[in-house]
Order: C-alpha cells, then sequence, then structure tokens
C-alpha cells in the first residue's frame, strides 16, 4: 500500500507544477518594413500607410507542441501626435500617428500593441507571423511643412508570453533587444489653382470701356516658387483676346486681362508682349491661399451685336 500511495502522490505533484516545456517557447522580430507615406503632394490630407512587423515563435521542446505564445508589437512613446523632422534646414515637422488597429483609435506605445498569438505546430519548427501597425498623417498639419525628405527612425518594444492569462498591457514583459524602423515621407513642391469667373456685367451701350476684376486663388506648400500663366482665350489670340456671341460667334467683342489695376500689362504666358505673375507659397499646413486680381477691360466699342458673348481663359500655375 505504501508502493501505491507514492505513487499517487507523484503523479499529484505533476499536476501541481507548470510544465518547463513552455519556458522554451522563444521568439523573435525576423523583420519590420519602414512606415512609407510615400511622395505627398498638396493636399497633404490624412494619408494612410502600414507596416508590418514579421514574428516568428519556436518550440525547441516535444511538450512545446500545441502551446500558445502571445506576441506584442508596440512602439516607443512617441507623443501624441508623433512628428517627422525634415532632414533639411530649415527644420520642419510633419504630424501623424502610429495605430494598433486599421480603424485608427488607439495609438501604439510602451502599453498599447498591436497582437497576434501563435500556436506551436511542432518542435523546431518556427510559426510565423506578420503583425501591422497602422499610419495615419494629421489631416492638418500646424507646422510649416517645406517641400523635402521627412523621417522618425523609432526604437521599438516588443515582447512575448506563454503565460494562459497574458495580456499586453498588464504581464507581457518587453524583450530584447527592441526592433527599429523608420517613418518616412517625402512632401512635394506643389500648388493648387482656383478662379473666379469675371463678369463685365449686363450694358446696353458700350460706348465706354468696362472694367471688370476677379481672384485667381494659387495655394502652395511652403516656399515653393510658382508662376501663373493666361492662355489666350477660345476666340482669340495672345494678344488680343476676344469673348464671342452666345461662345461661338461668328460676332466678337474685342477684351483683355490685366496684372494691374493701371490695365497696361496684359497677363498671358510671357509671349508676344505679355507678362505673367510670379509667388511663392507661404503659410502653415497645406499652405495659405493666396489672391492674385485679374484685371479685365472691354475697350470702347461702337456697335455690337446685342448677345450674351463669353470666352474661356484657362490659369495655369508652374512650380
Amino acid at each position: 500500500m505504501r508502493h501505491l500511495a507514492v505513487a499517487a502522490l507523484l503523479a499529484l505533484a505533476a499536476l501541481l507544477f507548470p510544465r518547463a516545456a513552455s519556458a522554451a517557447i522563444t521568439c523573435t522580430v525576423d523583420n519590420a518594413s519602414d512606415l512609407n507615406f510615400g511622395t505627398l503632394t498638396l493636399p497633404v490630407g490624412a494619408v494612410t500607410s502600414t507596416l508590418n512587423v514579421t514574428v516568428s515563435c519556436r518550440g525547441n521542446n516535444n511538450n512545446d507542441v500545441g502551446d500558445s505564445v502571445l506576441v506584442c508589437i508596440g512602439t516607443n512613446d512617441g507623443g501624441n501626435p508623433r512628428q517627422m523632422d525634415r532632414t533639411a534646414a530649415p527644420v520642419r515637422t510633419l504630424d501623424y500617428q502610429i495605430y494598433t488597429d486599421s480603424t485608427y483609435t488607439q495609438p501604439a506605445n510602451y502599453t498599447y500593441n498591436a497582437s497576434a498569438t501563435l500556436t506551436i505546430a511542432s518542435r523546431n519548427t518556427p510559426v510565423t507571423r506578420i503583425i501591422p501597425l497602422y499610419g495615419r498623417l494629421a489631416a492638418t498639419q500646424p507646422n510649416n511643412p517645406t517641400p523635402g525628405t521627412y523621417n522618425e527612425p523609432i526604437s521599438a518594444v516588443w515582447g512575448y508570453s506563454t503565460a494562459t492569462n497574458a495580456n499586453c498591457a498588464n504581464n507581457v514583459a518587453p524583450a530584447t533587444p527592441n526592433y527599429s524602423f523608420t517613418s518616412r515621407a517625402v512632401l512635394q513642391g506643389s500648388c493648387l489653382i482656383a478662379a473666379q469667373n469675371l463678369d463685365f456685367g449686363t450694358h446696353t451701350s458700350l460706348a465706354t470701356a468696362r472694367d471688370a476684376q476677379a481672384n485667381l486663388t494659387v495655394t502652395c506648400t511652403n516656399g515653393t516658387a510658382y508662376t501663373v500663366k493666361l492662355n489666350a482665350g477660345l476666340n482669340g489670340t495672345l494678344p488680343n483676346r476676344r469673348m464671342a456671341l452666345n461662345g461661338t460667334g461668328p460676332q466678337t467683342i474685342n477684351y483683355n486681362l490685366y496684372t494691374t489695376a493701371a490695365r497696361n500689362t496684359i497677363w498671358g504666358d510671357g509671349a508676344s508682349g505679355t507678362s505673367t505673375v510670379i509667388g511663392a507659397g507661404t503659410g502653415a499646413g497645406q499652405g495659405t491661399p493666396t489672391a492674385h486680381t485679374v484685371y479685365g477691360r472691354v475697350p470702347a466699342t461702337p456697335t455690337f451685336t446685342a448677345g450674351s458673348y463669353t470666352d474661356t481663359v484657362t490659369a495655369t500655375v508652374e512650380y
């Protein structure tokens, strides 16, 4: 009977202590892609990107087969928002954040991690999983970004646990060494252009010249030089523009567009005696709109056919 009692006691002892096999499971970060937002132009907006972290876990003991391991992938605590710095003077930043989820609600850091559970299938055969992290640029950039290359090198934290109740926030100790990646973006110099219609109004006579003006708005990345050109329109040539009756003619009346209120410099493409307008992008974030006034004039026209006269002029910004 003593022999049977000893056997039962040994069996009980085996149940009371956890298997040492779980301690033989090891995990590594095999690769982490960069968080690359690519080449950006105006408007920057909430551009998104994904980085993939490849992890693998290996069971070094037959008893590890079937066991699960929780792997947690985080980052250093980079603040909210994080910032990528311009690599050349003047120093500028792009605001962004790295998230654990594709809905961009939980920033990743030391405590809040993306995770995956891997199950050991066989001894000494690594199980591999890709764990994504999600990046998004701030929709509004308050820090005067200037065209150039931006990046933030990141030393990121990670860890793993075979405990049954493991969770990334409370009981997964950081593993070493840290893994690293770089968040990067290239901001190109770019511009947007918008124009108002220029309306000379309704008149019963063109015995005297009729003037009008409208705004043409250019928005460029900070520091980007630009040139604004106007073409001849649909019905004339530079420097002789014409509006056509009902847009098609054949009756026309002369008019022109100018760079100044004095209306002595024709705004064109720089050829045939015309001039262009130049400027440079200013302001924070996606740039501050700059309004340029287009001054129009219909010269005195003693005789004309009554009706509606129009022309379409194309405005181009080169940068």
